[in-house]
C-alpha cells in the first residue's frame, strides 16, 4: 500500500491540472487475525510547488 501511495503521488506531478482518483481493493491477512477485505480511494493532489521542489498530498478513503 505504501508503495502504492508514492507511485500515485509521483505520477501526480505531471497532471497537476486533472488529478487521477483510483479505487482499489485492499486485501489483509495478519497471524491469527480475521481476514480484512475493504474498498478504497486514493486521491492525490499538488498542494505547493517552488522550483524543483514539490508538495503531493495523498489521501485514502474507505468507499
Amino acid at each position: 500500500m505504501a508503495t502504492l501511495i508514492d507511485d500515485l503521488g509521483f505520477t501526480q506531478l505531471p497532471t497537476m491540472s486533472n488529478p487521477p482518483l483510483i479505487s482499489v481493493s485492499r486485501f489483509i491477512q495478519q497471524p491469527r487475525l480475521k481476514i480484512i477485505f475493504e474498498e478504497v480511494e486514493i486521491k492525490a493532489k499538488v498542494i505547493a510547488e517552488k522550483g524543483k521542489l514539490s508538495l503531493v498530498v495523498v489521501e485514502i478513503r474507505r468507499k
